[in-house]
């Protein structure tokens, strides 16, 4: 089926929003999946009963896949340190503690939660993720030991183990996982249906309120072609529609169903400071439909745009008030009534003072 300039471009853009956005979401989603692949494995198939020997050949938890695991220790050391949490009451809470494991002739620090129980000369099995030592840590706590007893400094492996519950980040991964999937096959899948359909395409759905949106795309695409005001970058007022045209939106209004049209304003503030106004085209349409055309920072050019909206559609109100916004939020049918009417009343007078300018030509 044969498309036309105008709409042909305005769908291609939007389709190719879809193509964007299901290719950002399919690379997000590939680069999330080889970056989880670590942890998921590790929440789903851990913990794994590492031995000493294997332990003690690592240099960090990227010597190896399995990083949530099993120790065995001989003997958990309570180092003394804690992390404390200062209380809405002023009390001090002791959030987290820190062991030296012993396996053999080597260290190895480990993060508890809450307070730490004494020494244990005959530990139980400790789960936990090995991990790289955070900065403060390292300085405030493995460095300290390691001041207060300098015979301990080669015997500290240059990890951790932290057995605090990870926070459920597997599953915050699958399910930003399974967003991304989502939106990656929802654009796709749009994009085809639009692809295969033209007609199902949002922005033929769109014109089809207002008649035969083949043959609305036509007669815009013909009055595109024409000379014809321009307003800015976006607007384009034909001889018979009202065009705004971005590279992410399209809409079209023909005058003769325009029944408001007003400007709005959205004013930005900052710590009670005014730090920008964006101002807006409203279009209301005897069909109820509302649509939000943005302009940019110049008012001007909104303002303008309104005159000559009153000169292609004089019976369509325009400006706000609350009467009007009341009326169409309230009492549309009857505001559209007294639109056709106006309307109407305008086109006989035309006709009339057509028909006496005819009488009085020689």
């Amino acid at each position: 089926m044969e498309q036309f300039s105008t709409i042909r471009k305005a769908m291609k853009s939007a389709n190719l929003s879809l193509i964007i956005a299901a290719a950002a979401a399919t690379l997000l989603l590939a680069l999330l999946v080889v970056f989880s692949i670590k942890p998921l494995y590790n929440h789903f198939a851990g913990p794994f009963d590492i031995s000493a020997e294997e332990l003690t050949s690592f240099q960090g938890p990227e010597d190896t896949i399995r990083t949530y695991v099993t120790l065995h220790p001989d003997i958990a050391v309570d180092t003394g340190f804690y992390y404390f949490e200062k209380q809405e009451d002023g009390s001090e809470k002791i959030i987290h503690s820190y062991y030296a494991l012993m396996f053999k002739d080597n260290l190895l620090l480990a993060k508890y939660p809450g307070a730490g129980k004494g020494d244990l000369l005959d530990p139980e099995p400790v789960t936990g993720r090995i991990v790289k030592l955070a900065e403060v840590e390292n300085t405030e706590v493995l460095q300290t030991l390691i001041s207060e007893f300098p015979n301990l400094k080669d015997a500290f492996l240059p990890f951790m183990l932290d057995t605090t519950p990870d926070g459920g980040s597997a599953w915050s991964i699958l399910i930003g996982g399974a967003a991304l999937a989502v939106i990656s096959i929802w654009s796709l899948l749009r994009f085809l249906r639009r692809s295969a359909n033209p007609a199902k395409h949002p922005i033929a759905r769109d014109l089809s309120r207002f008649g035969d949106w083949q043959q609305l795309a036509q007669e815009i695409d013909a009055q595109m072609a024409e000379p014809h005001e321009a307003h800015g970058n976006f607007f384009h007022l034909t001889r018979d529609w009202l065009i705004y045209q971005t590279k992410s939106q399209f809409d079209a209004v023909p005058y003769r169903d325009l029944v408001w049209q007003y400007m709005f304003q959205v004013t930005y503030r900052s710590f009670g400071f005014v730090t920008g106004r964006v101002y807006s085209l409203m279009a209301c349409d005897r069909h109820g439909v509302t649509k939000n055309l943005p302009y940019g920072k110049d008012s001007a050019v909104v303002v303008n745009l309104l005159e000559k909206l009153r000169e292609h559609a004089p019976w369509a109100y325009t400006g706000y008030s609350a009467e009007i916004e009341n009326a169409w939020n309230e009492g549309r049918e009857n505001m559209i009534a007294m639109v056709d009417a106006r309307k109407q009343a305008i086109e006989q007078a035309s006709v009339e003072n057509q028909e006496v300018n005819g009488e009085s030509e020689p």
